[in-house]
């Protein structure tokens, strides 16, 4: 019994039960912190939802407008054009009437006012296009649809499948590996060309280099700074490659032979 009243052991028990209800107490706050957060979140999903449905409605408004003005479009101008054909025979019509009136002892112009008169009896005498426009709305089914879009639960919803977690942040660790691959290729590339160099510089380090053309070739010597580039470019040949050089030049200079002539002017004519 002495063992059991010990304070010492109340004392520790009731620390910890007071660091237990102080940790639930926490976890309290951080729920009712978690439910404004979720309570505002889902709101704000609400408004949203709903603002795309109205304004996918708002759409297929302006698409049902559309499809009306359409349709009007084309009536008016089949009925324009029938008026216009009715309009027109009608005019005919009353100057064969005036002709016969004014000289009623020509059989030919009572002839054709006859046939005129024949054709017209078999004619139709109501509108070719139809100038009904109406519509029909499926109301029920969008009742339907708006009844059941959507739901509120407090059952807390069950996380994304871990594979599926895995796999994004593996992507998105791919990518950042990519992107800092390529990063770390601009900034090599970069320092290779960030030091700005002189011409002269590329110019010194070049070798003597043969360039063949029409089987002859041209040698040119290194560049030095003793010289100017056009010097170098024109006269800073070796001898030998300034041999090259006038083989090469004579045969660019070459006149054309009659068989060359002959096909340039047929390209021409």
């Amino acid at each position: 019994m002495a063992q059991q009243n010990n304070p010492q052991d109340v004392i520790v028990q009731a620390v910890d039960v007071i660091s237990s209800l102080q940790s639930f107490s926490e976890r309290i706050m951080q729920a009712r912190s978690q439910l404004q957060q979720n309570y505002s979140q889902t709101k704000e999903e609400i408004y949203s939802a709903i603002s795309r449905q109205l304004e996918a409605l708002r759409d297929r408004e302006v698409w049902l407008l559309s499809k009306v003005d359409a349709l009007r479009e084309v009536k008016e101008e089949q009925l324009e054009a029938e008026l216009s054909t009715v309009t027109q025979g009608l005019g005919i019509l009353e100057e064969k009437l005036i002709l016969l009136q004014r000289y009623p002892d020509q059989p030919l112009l009572m002839t054709d006012l006859k046939e005129t008169l024949n054709r017209l009896k078999h004619l139709d005498q109501a509108p070719m296009e139809d100038p009904t426009i109406s519509i029909q709305f499926h109301g029920d089914n969008l009742r339907r649809k708006i009844h059941s879009f959507g739901s509120v639960s407090s059952i807390k919803r069950p996380r994304l499948d871990q594979s599926h977690d895995s796999t994004v942040h593996s992507t998105s660790a791919l990518q950042l590996e990519f992107q800092a691959l390529e990063l770390k290729d601009q900034k090599e590339l970069f320092a290779i060309f960030s030091e700005a160099r002189p011409m002269s510089y590329w110019l010194q380090d070049m070798k003597t280099t043969e360039v063949s053309w029409h089987s002859s070739s041209c040698s040119f010597s290194p560049f030095g700074t003793n010289m100017s580039l056009p010097d170098w470019l024109v006269k800073g040949n070796t001898g030998e490659g300034n041999d090259k050089t006038d083989s090469s030049m004579d045969v660019t200079e070459a006149p054309l032979n009659d068989e060359t002539e002959g096909k340039t002017a047929a390209v021409f004519r």
